[in-house]
């Protein structure tokens, strides 16, 4: 019995050692990157405007809800918007999201205040073809190794799977066939996008965004 407790005591040391190196272990942050990309037959420019609301963006955050414009400026570097998130029975708690980064039609990078860190951005880039590709990217912004292979790997896993699920169900959101044509920059709604599931896209489609969730 004693001798179980000497290994025992000998594990419990080495794995407080460990912990310890891990905490103190810096890493960078964008190496701990979540992301998914999907393309549009959808103008660059149209689609910036779109997933950039409000809205979009807590559909992008998932956890957030509710964002609303602190101001009424246009969407620049330094704009602040204000969203709800919920901790279990402790209710709701407000979050400010703060414009890192801005380029009309290009990037949007947004930073929400939390204990986590999270940094989303949005990057399009167009094809020349009429079309654009759309890349998400989520990063919780802090250097800690232990952090990044803990509670930043669940944070990872999580945002992957919301990322893949959103963009499929946008890109399964198709246009009547002939106002496609006739309107290749129009969009459908898409009021239920959090409420659909397991659903095959093809690989390009052209898709309209409510920005409701």
């Amino acid at each position: 019995m004693a001798s179980d407790k000497v290994v025992l005591a000998y594990v419990l040391s080495l794995l407080a050692c460990l912990v310890a190196m891990m905490w103190q272990s810096e890493v960078d942050p964008r190496d701990f990157a979540a992301s998914d990309e999907a393309k549009f037959r959808v103008s660059p420019r149209k689609m910036m405007e779109t997933i950039s609301t409000p809205d979009m963006i807590a559909t992008w955050f998932s956890w957030i809800k509710n964002v609303k414009q602190i101001d009424r400026r246009l969407l620049t570097k330094g704009k602040r918007y204000i969203g709800q998130y919920t901790v279990g029975p402790l209710g709701p708690y407000r979050i400010l999201l703060t414009v890192k980064e801005y380029e009309r039609g290009r990037l949007l990078t947004v930073d929400a205040d939390s204990w986590l860190r999270p940094r989303l951005q949005l990057q399009v880039t167009d094809l020349k073809d009429g079309g654009c590709f759309v890349h998400l990217g989520m990063t919780f912004n802090r250097t800690s190794s232990l952090f990044q292979y803990t509670v930043g790997w669940v944070g990872r896993v999580m945002t992957n799977n919301h990322f893949r699920h959103s963009l499929f169900m946008l890109r399964m959101m198709r246009t009547d066939e002939n106002s496609s044509q006739e309107h290749p920059d129009d969009f459908h709604a898409l009021d239920e996008l959090n409420d659909l599931e397991g659903v095959e896209v093809s690989d390009e489609v052209k898709v309209d965004l409510s920005g409701k969730i």
